[in-house]
């Protein structure tokens, strides 16, 4: 039944113009603008907050689709996943329990194959099969195979992924290992200088697995903008500043 008036139902902001509302039962959701005039009639179990110009939605069926701020279903309900990322203008998806990607327009850019799979980052896309993961580009072509255990992050050069409870560094371009058996490692931000700890000790090495600044550190925190903070006491509470060649900075110039 529609209804002409949204006023006197609960509702709830999901854009700058734009609000949830329910019909009498409470159970299904329109949308409305600030004015109160209906944009959607009731009929959706769920509206998301909009992402930018998008709407994920689902009904009674559980199936989920996506409408944009004129209630324009522009994805139609028949994914049992979806997730919208504004900066990819993409859709991640979900079938049977397996994973692909959409266009905005709900074009199938990449089949739902995967048993996970993420949102294009520098050009390529992490994906998970039998419980491992790799790395894909967008012409889906395996650039880095899904026999990784688990990966802890990547930058636009390296990623690095554990293998039992040890930490290695790999080379995205020839999916070459770097270094290995650290007990933790982190990328810096930019440039080549990666965070390690071994024996309780933190210290950095480089992209050829060679140790460029000695494993002393009782606590230490990976590059950014050229700057590391680390410490030397055991408590980890006395912190000082250094620069990619392991010298002392003044807190100034580290800001």
């Amino acid at each position: 039944m529609e209804v002409d008036s949204a006023e006197g139902f609960g509702d709830t902001q999901i854009a700058d113009d734009r609000f949830a509302f329910t019909d009498e039962t409470g159970e299904r959701y329109g949308v409305r603008d600030q004015n109160g005039t209906i944009i959607v009639q009731p009929k959706y179990a769920f509206v998301a907050p909009y992402v930018g110009d998008i709407s994920v939605v689902n009904n009674s069926s559980d199936k989920f689709g996506a409408i944009n701020l004129r209630g324009q279903e522009v994805i139609p309900l028949q994914y049992d996943f979806l997730t919208y990322s504004e900066k990819d203008r993409k859709f991640l998806y979900g079938q049977q329990d397996k994973y692909g990607l959409l266009d905005e327009n709900g074009k199938v850019l990449i089949k739902a194959n995967y048993d996970m799979i993420n949102f294009p980052e520098h050009g390529l896309m992490q994906f998970t099969k039998n419980n491992k993961s790799g790395y894909i580009n967008e012409k889906e072509q395996v650039v880095v195979p899904a026999v990784h255990e688990y990966i802890m992050g990547r930058n636009q050069h390296y990623f690095i992924s554990t293998q039992g409870q040890y930490y290695a560094l790999y080379s995205i371009k020839d999916n070459k290992k770097i270094a290995n058996g650290y007990d933790y490692m982190a990328l810096p931000d930019e440039g080549t200088t990666f965070l390690a700890m071994k024996n309780r000790k933190y210290g950095f090495i480089d992209d050829k697995g060679k140790t460029t600044i000695p494993f002393k550190f009782t606590t230490a925190i990976a590059f950014s903008d050229g700057v590391a903070i680390v410490s030397e006491d055991e408590a980890g509470e006395d912190f000082y500043y250094i620069n990619t060649k392991g010298e002392k900075i003044p807190a100034l110039e580290a800001e």
